[in-house]
């Protein structure tokens, strides 16, 4: 695993996850004095006791990693529960996150190979997991955005199999699939709704399937909260406070492309080549309703966390508000990937776009092996002031957080 974290969101996951598991309650009331001094960050306080402010779905996820840790610390007295410094993720957090990084990757590669051959689906998978937001944002830490990349690609994977071996009854799994991606992100209930849409559109008389699907994650998820909290309504769905309109929200939907400490085009030029993925499903007939819908998702959650007040994420490396979509962009580049290697595929001027398509690869892979791999490219953040508190260092060309390891 390399040796960068990203822990500062996650900071509560672990001892959330052991409190479910040897109190059976889920609240920090047992770390409250550890929370207290960093002045509650990342924790609320619901009916008198502390909880970590995040979606529940990441804790849950964590909770048979951390039982397994525990069994491992107690059978070969390790301390893979254990933090090395205050704050510091433990190493089940690492485990875990990459775990299921590597899950995602997975079920990529799936999808990937019904439509490409062998060679070309393990090269294109080989570029998501080191060449994107995968490697540097998603399995530094037990955030949202890997769990959350698993469950849209989990549910992309039940519709194309429902689309191609007309199979309705995958769309309950689908629907299960996408219920546990709002559970695990909010910003999630973009995709809900746009793949509620395609099934409306496309299975008709069986969209019921899918539905009552996701409105089964939806009971599981009220009485999860009602037991875990307390209360049905959780502390984290307050997204709508922290948007904004106006001058903010146009710096951060280009802040969120172009901006070089978070632009998802510096940090993995290689999704660019999703327009051009388009334009040959297009003109091979193959595009449909699941990529209008994939479109949609793409869009809209940009303009969502573009209007989000801290639009680069707070304390991260690259594009870490964008990572959770960057999957349904790579959805796109399986044809592109597709033309390049196929002779009898006609492709203007391949030459030009197998060699940019290549240095795309290769400056995507510097770029986000640099974040996973550096510690200096995450002090950035903090040095030489905090990024929180100067934004303006988003947009200084002369100090990118992906050329700290030359400095």
């Amino acid at each position: 695993m390399a040796p960068v974290r990203q822990f500062t969101d996650s900071v509560w996951v672990v001892p959330s996850a052991k409190s479910v598991i040897f109190d059976h309650d889920g609240n920090l009331d047992e770390v409250r004095d550890e929370i207290e001094a960093q002045n509650r960050f990342q924790a609320s306080e619901i009916n008198g006791h502390l909880y970590y402010r995040e979606p529940i779905g990441v804790v849950l996820l964590a909770v048979p990693f951390v039982a397994a840790g525990a069994v491992v610390d107690r059978l070969f007295d390790t301390s893979l529960l254990e933090s090395p410094e205050p704050l510091a993720p433990p190493p089940i957090e690492s485990i875990a996150a990459a775990a299921i990084t590597a899950a995602a990757v997975t079920v990529f590669f799936l999808l990937s190979l019904r439509q490409l051959r062998d060679k070309p689906a393990l090269l294109l998978t080989g570029a998501f997991a080191f060449a994107s937001p995968a490697l540097s944002t998603a399995s530094r830490g037990l955030w949202m955005h890997g769990p959350s990349m698993l469950a849209l690609l989990s549910a992309l994977w039940a519709l194309q199999v429902a689309a191609e071996k007309k199979s309705a009854r995958v769309l309950f799994l689908a629907g299960c699939l996408t219920g546990l991606a709002v559970v695990i992100r909010p910003t999630n209930a973009i995709a809900a709704l746009a793949f509620s849409v395609y099934a409306l559109v496309t299975h008709r008389r069986e969209t019921w399937r899918y539905l009552v699907g996701g409105g089964t994650a939806l009971l599981i998820w009220l009485g999860l909260n009602r037991w875990y909290y307390g209360v049905f309504w959780p502390p984290y769905n307050n997204f709508g406070q922290q948007l904004t309109v106006g001058g903010s929200l146009l710096q951060g939907l280009a802040g969120d492309l172009v901006s070089p400490a978070r632009g998802l085009f510096v940090y993995c030029p290689l999704v660019l080549f999703a327009v051009l993925g388009i334009l040959l499903r297009r003109s091979s007939g193959a595009f449909g309703a699941l990529d209008v819908a994939l479109i949609a998702i793409v869009v809209c959650h940009w303009l969502v966390v573009a209007s989000a007040h801290a639009w680069w994420g707070g304390v991260a490396y690259g594009p870490r508000l964008m990572t959770d979509i960057v999957p349904l962009l790579f959805w796109f580049l399986i044809p592109v990937a597709s033309a390049l290697t196929r002779s009898g595929v006609a492709i203007r001027r391949r030459s030009l776009v197998t060699t940019l398509f290549g240095l795309s690869v290769l400056w995507s892979l510097y770029v986000n092996m640099a974040g996973a791999l550096h510690p200096g490219t995450f002090v950035w953040n903090i040095e030489p002031n905090a990024v929180d508190s100067h934004p303006e260092r988003l947009w200084d060309w002369t100090d990118p957080p992906f050329l700290r390891p030359f400095r």
